[in-house]
């Protein structure tokens, strides 16, 4: 079983403290360092952790909507299923790993009597688990030394949902590997390799805050793959800017645009007002 560490909430200290001791991983963090966390990159997480920008969050509304709904949520889960039990969690090690950290939302238990893991979400609705959350949830039962557990979700306030999530010895094992490199490369304060988003340019530019008018660098073979893939991105901004005004013009006033494919109808377009002016957004899966 896990190291006990103690019962603690974000609104205390030694939680922030357990959280942010060098090279540890919690279980939110094991899907950014894998990449799966579609807000931060696990070089903006890799930044944080060696104190190179600062690590101070500010607490959104649907972060505190969380957390107040987390015990509805909890109590109404378990109205609709007494054959289980809850027991608060608090803040675990991995006896073997100290640096693994666990926290989750509660430990459940099943009616044969064997434990599990509890994670619960509110928010955003989806139909299957992110990759993020799944690895939240496997990070929890390796830590615990667990081999299943629930995932419970509460979208628009009454549509309760709930995952089964069972541990995978070879999915976990390729997990283990990545978060265990990001974990060296905090320690040597060497950077994880580069991964294209958005959240790790916004923290290089961070990084470099500011400019000497007279200082040139040679750029070499990476200036050449700058410019290479800026010509590749206006040649399909070009394209994409085509397809828009063809279909803004297509679509007319209707608010949304569809393509059946294998007799499924899928909405790839949605028409909003922004100043006054239709735009088009270009919609992402179904």
């Amino acid at each position: 079983m896990a190291k006990f560490l103690g019962s603690f909430t974000p609104a205390d200290a030694e939680w922030h403290e357990l959280r942010s001791e060098p090279g540890v991983v919690t279980g939110t963090l094991a899907g950014t360092i894998c990449g799966w966390n579609p807000w931060e990159s696990a070089f903006t997480a890799w930044a944080k952790a060696t104190g190179k920008i600062s690590d101070e969050r500010k607490q959104s509304l649907p972060m505190r909507l969380g957390q107040l709904l987390e015990p509805v949520v909890k109590q109404v889960w378990l109205e609709q299923n007494p054959q289980f039990s809850i027991d608060e969690a608090g803040t675990y090690a991995h006896d073997d790993y100290e640096w693994a950290r666990a926290n989750p939302d509660g430990l459940l238990t099943y009616p044969d009597g064997s434990k599990g893991i509890l994670e619960i979400k509110t928010g955003r609705a989806f139909d299957e688990v992110p990759p993020n959350y799944r690895a939240q949830v496997l990070w929890y039962m390796f830590v615990m030394g667990l081999r299943k557990g629930k995932l419970v979700g509460l979208f628009f306030g009454s549509d309760l949902r709930e995952w089964d999530i069972e541990f995978d010895e070879y999915e976990f094992e390729a997990m283990f590997g990545r978060i265990q490199d990001w974990r060296k490369s905090v320690l040597t304060e060497v950077a994880p390799d580069w991964d294209g988003s958005a959240s790790t340019y916004e923290t290089v530019r961070v990084l470099n805050p500011e400019l000497d008018p007279d200082e040139w660098v040679e750029l070499s073979d990476l200036g050449v793959g700058l410019a290479n893939a800026q010509a590749k991105f206006d040649e399909c901004e070009k394209e994409l800017n085509t397809f828009k005004s063809a279909t803004l013009d297509q679509m007319g006033s209707a608010k949304f645009g569809y393509v059946e494919v294998s007799g499924e109808r899928l909405v790839v377009a949605q028409r909003s007002l922004r100043a006054g002016k239709p735009v088009l957004t270009v919609k992402k899966g179904k």
